[in-house]
C-alpha cells in the first residue's frame, strides 16, 4: 500500500494542521486504520482562500499531470 501523507497541502508545502491535530482514517470494510490524516482547523481553512487567490495564476497554468505530480 502506498504511504499516505498525513499533512495539509497549503501554499505549495505539506504541513501539519496548525494545532497538530490528526484523526484516524478507517477502511470501511475491515474497520482497520489505514492512516492518520491532518485535522485542519478553522485557522487552516481561513488561510486557504488568501493562498488560493495568490497562487491561482501559477496553478492554473499547470496541466493536470503536472499538478498530480506535485501533489503526490
Amino acid at each position: 500500500m502506498k504511504e499516505l501523507k498525513n499533512q495539509l497541502y497549503i501554499n505549495g508545502e505539506w504541513c501539519p494542521a496548525s494545532d497538530g491535530g490528526t484523526f484516524q482514517v478507517l477502511n470501511q470494510t475491515t474497520e482497520k486504520v489505514i492512516t492518520n490524516a491532518a485535522s485542519g482547523t478553522v485557522d487552516d481553512a481561513m488561510s486557504s482562500p488568501e493562498v488560493a487567490q495568490d497562487t491561482f495564476p501559477l496553478w492554473s497554468s499547470k496541466s493536470p499531470r503536472e499538478s498530480r505530480r506535485i501533489c503526490n
